[in-house]
């Protein structure tokens, strides 16, 4: 049995993380996170990929897409949170150091988004279409482990015919 005292203890440290989490967000770096290319290095080729590159990859299909790269945890963790836009053919990538179950939310994300799962060859091995916004009830997982995740703006994937099995191209070093 749970005292009442540790139930208000748990409360507070549930309420305290509802308001602490958008303060530490605000407080990230956000002088790189826009696609403009103003302040973010384009990579296309072997350099080391950091938080502030755009990096080139082609879908399937052929056509070219600029991802900003989201590889430390407080980038992967802000992700594209707080945008009201983003340009066609534009998105950003999260790298993980390996394969796993991935899973996103879509807490303060005002843009609807393609999420597209990929192993560490670059194969889609999942694709969650027109993500509902703004909201953190709603998880969308990898069915597969992932290793990298690309969100475009919603209807990319049906626009670019996307789908499981489809292998990405890059000539960066990811």
């Amino acid at each position: 049995m749970t005292s009442k005292k540790e139930k208000l203890i748990i409360v507070a440290v549930v309420l305290s993380c509802f308001f602490f989490f958008p303060f530490l967000l605000s407080k990230l770096d956000t002088s790189s996170s826009d696609l403009s290319g103003e302040s973010l290095n384009t990579v296309n080729t072997t350099e080391d990929i950091n938080d502030s590159s755009v990096i080139k990859f082609k879908a399937p299909n052929g056509n070219e897409i600029s991802l900003e790269v989201a590889k430390s945890f407080e980038k992967r963790l802000r992700g594209l949170m707080y945008r009201t836009e983003m340009d066609e053919n534009t998105g950003m990538i999260f790298i993980f150091e390996d394969e796993d179950l991935r899973t996103f939310h879509m807490g303060n994300t005002y843009i609807s988004l393609d999420m597209i799962f990929l192993d560490k060859d670059l194969k889609v091995v999942t694709i969650h279409k027109n993500t509902k916004v703004n909201q953190s009830t709603e998880l969308y997982s990898s069915s597969q482990p992932a290793m990298y995740v690309i969100e475009m703006n919603a209807g990319w994937a049906d626009n670019n015919a996307i789908k499981i099995g489809d292998i990405f191209k890059s000539d960066s070093s990811l």
